[in-house]
């Protein structure tokens, strides 16, 4: 089975939000993920789409964020909403 490619395989795709899921995350809404740093790099180009993270309000905690983290625009738990 042949898999069927677009017409415009380069066409950019620019989303207005993302839903980015979150370990845990900070007063400061910077997040801990997977270590990869797959969504600070997507994040540091412009222009930006609004960064929301989903977390478990349990996970909040206290942590100091590294020179290449961003902080997400809003983290939304069950509990609360974080801007």
């Amino acid at each position: 089975m042949k898999v069927p490619v677009p017409q415009t395989p380069h066409r950019l795709v620019a989303p207005d939000a993302l839903l980015i899921p979150c370990m845990g995350f900070n007063a400061a809404r910077v997040r801990l993920g997977y270590g990869g740093g797959f969504y600070d790099r997507t994040l540091a180009h412009a222009p930006r789409p609004q960064a929301v993270g989903v977390a478990y309000q349990f996970s909040l905690m206290e942590f100091d964020a590294g020179e290449h983290d961003i902080a997400l625009d809003a983290v939304l738990t069950e509990e609360n909403e974080y801007r």
